[in-house]
């Protein structure tokens, strides 16, 4: 018999924290991690480096599987930050 573990604490916290930017829905990467809350599977996990950045040992050793692929995304617009 197989228990699947959700974690109603992150659950809350996860729609706390768009409640707080009075936001009713998820974006999509809050969708995936909702999901995977709940015990489901998830697609592929993946995060965002802020340009500059170097993600940590904890962040890198968290992504499932052997390899982890980087892709830089340019705009065709500039930022206006």
């Amino acid at each position: 018999m197989s228990t699947t573990y959700i974690d109603f604490k992150g659950i809350s916290e996860l729609l706390r924290a768009a409640a707080d930017e009075g936001r009713s829905f998820l974006f999509e990467y809050e969708v995936y991690n909702f999901l995977s809350l709940l015990g489901a599977e998830t697609p592929p996990q993946c995060f965002l480096i802020p340009r500059g950045a170097r993600p940590s040992e904890d962040e890198m050793t968290a992504l499932p599987g052997e390899k982890v692929a980087r892709f830089q995304v340019q705009s065709a617009t500039p930022s206006p930050w």
